[in-house]
């Protein structure tokens, strides 16, 4: 009877797809980047890889950074001088807060993103890390980690700097990340709160549709950012089904209508819910494939896929039209070491690959000496024939030789007497 091992789903690579080219939506922002946290495909590019200033859209990493660090949220913390003291004159958004509050984190979180406070970043940077020195490693730190690889950090607020840049594509990675703490996207996803110190905090998205009418229906939640330098930049988040999508456009001029990076996340926005759907081809417990195993006691291993895997595909696709297939092979053989790949599951639609699914082997494969002989035993019985016929011939050889040496001698004592 065949063993069997089951090998469940240990890695997913993803292959962006770019759907739509950055020229086909008319947009106010010169980058803009469509980003799908969970199927890791590209929804729409405009020049999302250039490098842009990201002015206060740097909050979201300075909050992801310090909620590493935050054990307790409703924990408080004390305002001191040092922390209000120097935004007035570098001309950065506050969070209002004075000397002698004693806001908790949670308001803190809001502060930040809201309001986008200065004085609540500098708050969170310098009682998480230490100092705000410390804490801009730790963000640089966590881009480099997230594969934000065109982004660096010189301070907590977003203040410009040449050498504070990164890109669309850099901070909607910064943001798929941050989205997937409880806390921050509860924070992200609000309209207004009420602080403990009482302070009202509002949206972005709250306030621009209060003072422009301008709405985006689809977005769930957004934080903006404005520098002369960067222009007007937003940082945003919508569901397409169930899966989690990221907006990030940069460098909106406006064009005195008001709200332009809203307006661009509503016009990216309908654009995906318009033409896009999402497909599950890969269901949890689906049989991905049975791989047979050589020079081992298992026999074959029965690679299992452990979650469903959904894609994005336009609307015009059928379900039946996006396909699954196995790149890899039928077999292997021992000795195969553990986490050593196997093989890759490929979705792809009309032949444009979309996603991968890479197994790997989930324990060491050792060889087995019976296995392999039974494997191999046609082989080693002709091999044990073609012996023993060596061995009978050298026998009957050396036999016929041992009579002939006995026959001569004979004839030589014959001719002797």
């Amino acid at each position: 009877m065949k063993k069997l091992m089951t090998v469940l789903l240990t890695l997913i690579l993803i292959i962006p797809v770019s759907f739509v080219h950055g020229e086909d939506l008319q947009l106010h922002s010169q980058f803009a980047y469509a980003y799908d946290g969970t199927s890791g495909q590209v929804l729409y590019d405009k020049a999302g890889n250039e490098k842009m200033f990201p002015a206060s859209m740097t909050k979201v990493m300075t909050v992801y950074t310090a909620l590493e660090k935050i054990k307790n949220l409703d924990e408080k913390v004390t305002v001191v001088n040092s922390d209000v003291d120097q935004w007035w004159a570098k001309g950065a958004s506050i969070a209002n807060l004075e000397v002698g509050m004693t806001p908790t984190y949670r308001d803190l979180l809001y502060g930040a993103l809201y309001p986008s406070g200065a004085d609540a970043c500098y708050i969170l940077a310098t009682r998480t890390y230490g100092s705000e020195e410390a804490f801009i490693k730790g963000m640089n730190d966590n881009a480099k980690k997230l594969g934000m690889d065109h982004t660096h950090f010189t301070n907590v607020v977003g203040l410009h700097d040449e050498n504070h840049y990164s890109t669309c594509h850099d901070m909607a990675l910064g943001l798929a990340a941050a989205y997937k703490l409880p806390a921050f996207k509860e924070v992200f996803n609000g309209r207004r709160y009420h602080a403990t110190v009482n302070l009202w905090y509002f949206s972005v998205l709250t306030k621009i549709e209060n003072k422009y009418h301008v709405s985006a229906p689809l977005i769930l939640g957004a934080k903006s950012g404005y520098t002369n330098q960067a222009q007007h930049c937003l940082a945003s988040a919508m569901a397409l089904g169930d899966h989690d999508v990221f907006i990030v456009t940069g460098h909106a001029q406006s064009d005195g209508t008001g709200g332009v990076a809203v307006q661009d996340a509503n016009t990216i926005s309908q654009y995906l819910n318009n033409t896009k759907k999402v497909v599950t081809p890969v269901h949890q417990g689906d049989v991905v494939k049975k791989v047979s195993v050589c020079n081992a006691k298992l026999t074959s291993k029965t690679l299992i896929a452990k979650e469903d895997v959904s894609v994005v595909v336009d609307k015009s696709i059928a379900d039946k039209d996006v396909k699954v297939s196995w790149d890899g092979p039928d077999s292997i053989s021992a000795p195969y070491a553990k986490n050593k790949v196997i093989g890759k599951q490929v979705i792809s639609a009309n032949g444009q690959k979309l996603k991968e699914i890479t197994y790997k082997n989930d324990k060491d494969i050792k060889i087995a000496i019976k296995s392999t002989v039974e494997e191999h035993r046609i082989p080693i019985i002709v091999l044990a024939f073609i012996m023993a016929l060596i061995l009978m011939i050298h026998h009957r050889n050396k036999k016929i030789r041992r009579k002939a040496r006995r026959k001569r001698q004979r004839q030589k004592q014959a001719k002797r007497s």
